[in-house]
C-alpha cells in the first residue's frame, strides 16, 4: 500500500470519528428537550392530583357551611315557635323545622362521603408523589448524564482536531484538497476496492480507474468521484 494511502487512511479515522461525534452532539439537545418534557407531564400530573384533592377539601367547606346555615334556620324558627298561638301554625312551623333536618342528615351524609374521597385522594396522592419523585429524579440524573457526555464529546473532538494538523503534513496539497472535497459528503472520501468495485457507491470500475487505483495512483470513482485505493 502506498504511503499517501496509509497516512490518508490515518487521517481519515479521525476525521470519521470527529464527525461521528458531531453528529452525536447535534443529537443530544433533543434527547434532552425530549426528557424535560416527560418531567413536565409527570409535574403537571403530580398538580393535577393535588387540584383534585383541593376541589374534594373545598366541596366540604361548601357542605359544612351550608349544615350551618340549616341550623342556624332552626334556631331562628325554634325563636319564633313560643310566639305561635294557634297548633295548625304551629304544626307547620314544626313540619318545616324537619324538613330543614331532613336535609341537614343528606348534607352530613354527603359530608362523609367527601371524607372518604379525600382520605382516599390524599392516600393515592403520596403515593403517586412518590412515583413522580422517583421519575424526575431519573430524569434529571439522564439529563446531567447527556450534559456530561456533551463535555466529553467536546473534549474529544477537541484533541482529535489538535492532532489533525500533524496529520494533514504529511500529505501532498493534490491529495488533501481532493480529500476535503470529499469529506463533506456523506460517507468516507477513500475507499478501498472490491473485487474491481467501487466501495462506496459498489459500482464496477472501468480499467483505466482500476489501472490507476492498483499502481498506487489518485484515483478517482467515475460514478461517485470518491478516492480510491487497493489494499
Amino acid at each position: 500500500m502506498m504511503q499517501w494511502v496509509t497516512d490518508l487512511l490515518e487521517l481519515q479515522e479521525v476525521d470519521m470519528r470527529i464527525k461521528n461525534l458531531n453528529q452525536r452532539l447535534s443529537m443530544i439537545p433533543e434527547e434532552i428537550k425530549s426528557r424535560k418534557v416527560e418531567l413536565k407531564k409527570a409535574e403537571d400530573k403530580l398538580k393535577s392530583k393535588r387540584e383534585e384533592l383541593n376541589k374534594n377539601s373545598l366541596s366540604i367547606k361548601q357542605v359544612e357551611s351550608s349544615i350551618k346555615q340549616k341550623n342556624d334556620e332552626i334556631n331562628r324558627l325554634q325563636s319564633q315557635s313560643s310566639q305561635i298561638k294557634k297548633n295548625n301554625e304551629y304544626q307547620a312551623l314544626m313540619k318545616q323545622i324537619d324538613d330543614i333536618r331532613a336535609v341537614i342528615g343528606e348534607l352530613e351524609t354527603k359530608e362523609i362521603e367527601l371524607l372518604d374521597c379525600v382520605q382516599e385522594d390524599d392516600r393515592l396522592y403520596k403515593e403517586y408523589e412518590k412515583e413522580v419523585k422517583a421519575e424526575s429524579q431519573s430524569i434529571n440524573e439522564e439529563i446531567d448524564e447527556l450534559n456530561q457526555l456533551v463535555s466529553e464529546i467536546k473534549e474529544e473532538i477537541k484533541k482529535l482536531e489538535e492532532s489533525r494538523p500533524a496529520l494533514s503534513k504529511k500529505l501532498e496539497p493534490e491529495v488533501i484538497n481532493t480529500y476535503t472535497r470529499l469529506l463533506a459528503k456523506p460517507g468516507q472520501p477513500l475507499v478501498k476496492v472490491i473485487a474491481g468495485n467501487c466501495g462506496h457507491c459498489h459500482m464496477k470500475l472501468i480499467p483505466q480507474t482500476m489501472h490507476n487505483a492498483q499502481k498506487g495512483a489518485i484515483a478517482i470513482c467515475d460514478q461517485c468521484a470518491h478516492m480510491l485505493y487497493v489494499d
